[in-house]
């Protein structure tokens, strides 16, 4: 489930970045081939499931699947997500990677981003440049030109470094002796640096040619991290509650409005959009403006608090929205009249806001390094376009709301 999981959240990405780099995008289930006499001249971006590239790719591929495997060439980078990934080809650029299985066993021109489960850099590989990498277990058995740097629960080198090594373990009192192996054959230029309970197991014939440095884990920073996670916790958990209680509030107190904000976005989610981007830009606008006057200055607070309010509480709209789409679909589903879909907004709102909470806020979010950043990348803008439709559709239903009343006058 996990895996399919980050697969799908890779997919996306890759669909965004297709955009941004103004290249054409296919999905498909199928396996997709590429024949060793085959050239692409433009930039490769595929979501499939066995994805096979032997032949020649001119700009960057951009690739998420079951399986992918470069055998080929490509002039630009690689990036790609997929349960098995394995790059035996020639890579000019960088590559950067996600899955359970990681193998490159060929050229890579610069830099490499490895971030799996186990990684292998196999004997016929050659790295330009820097390798960065997270895994459970990694074994370097190739050259790299540059320097070899990442956290893993255990690491194997037997190939070449060029430029250091500095290995970093997470804590993990199950794993027991020998965390890293320098193996006979091994030759690393400059310092290696590892921090380890254990000394590593440096075998004869293996050659540093500069100082060895360990440092031993600081138990105080050990116990410091494990509070601030424990109080990271609490507070996402909290911040889960907070919102649910707010939802509770508007959908008992507004229940009609809430209805009626969440079937405008559905019917007329362009309308909502635009006015929601026009609220986004011209409040904050507005009250800038008003600072500039001292009689204005406390309606530019007031406006600001309300504007803030305002964005906090979309995420109960969207999730109200949600919910009722998912119990209306499984309703419709069980009942003999398709038509009758009336669900409850209460349980709407728990479900949808707990589940965009979930998922947005917490999937796609707190990822501050390596690969998993692109996350934080879907996750703003997901919050991002959740936040603007909601904003607008809240908009045009107060302001129906006023029309009406003075109509009634």
């Amino acid at each position: 489930m996990k895996k399919t999981l980050v697969i799908f959240i890779f997919a996306l990405l890759f669909v965004f970045f297709s955009q941004t780099t103004m290249a054409k995008a296919e999905t498909t289930a199928e396996n997709i081939d590429i024949a060793k006499d085959q050239v692409i001249l433009d930039n490769f971006v595929k979501v499939g499931n066995n994805i096979d590239i032997k032949g020649t790719v001119e700009g960057d591929v951009i690739v998420a699947g079951s399986s992918v495997n470069v055998s080929g060439t490509v002039a630009g980078d690689v990036i790609a997500a997929a349960a098995f990934i394995k790059i035996s080809g020639e890579v000019k650029g960088n590559v950067r990677v996600a899955g359970a299985s990681v193998e490159i066993n060929g050229h890579v021109g610069k830099n490499a981003n490895l971030f799996g489960s186990s990684v292998i850099i196999g004997s016929q590989a050659e790295i330009g440049s820097n390798v960065g990498f997270a895994a459970d277990q990694i074994e370097h058995q190739g050259k790299i030109l540059g320097k070899f740097e990442g956290w893993a629960n255990s690491a194997k080198i037997s190939g070449q470094i060029l430029n250091g090594a500095n290995i970093k373990y997470a804590s993990n009192d199950k794993i027991k002796g020998k965390r890293l192996t320098v193996s006979s054959g091994a030759v690393i230029e400059k310092v290696l640096t590892y921090n380890s309970e254990e000394e590593a197991d440096i075998q004869a014939g293996a050659k540093i040619n500069g100082k060895i440095e360990h440092n031993q884990p600081i138990k105080a920073l050990k116990n410091i991290k494990n509070v601030f996670t424990q109080v990271w916790w609490f507070m996402k958990i909290s911040s889960l509650f907070a919102i649910l209680l707010i939802g509770m509030l508007i959908v008992y107190l507004f229940r009609k409005a809430a209805q009626d904000i969440s079937d405008f976005m559905w019917r007329k989610s362009g309308r909502s959009i635009v006015y929601g981007i026009l609220i986004l830009i011209l409040v904050p606008l507005s009250a800038l403006i008003l600072l500039f006057t001292v009689i204005g200055i406390p309606l530019a607070i007031i406006l600001v608090a309300l504007y803030w309010i305002l964005i906090y509480t979309t995420k109960v709209f969207v999730g109200i929205l949600i919910g009722r789409k998912i119990l209306e679909y499984f309703k419709a589903k069980k009942s003999l009249d398709p038509k009758k879909k009336e669900v409850s907004l209460m349980a709407s709102m728990f479900l949808g806001t707990t589940l965009f909470v979930l998922v947005v806020d917490w999937l796609l979010g707190y990822h501050y390094s390596g690969a998993a950043y692109f996350l934080n990348i879907l996750g703003g803008a997901i919050r991002i376009f959740t936040m603007v439709w909601a904003l607008g559709a809240i908009f045009e239903i107060i302001r129906q709301r006023k029309e009406t009343k003075l109509e009634n006058k």
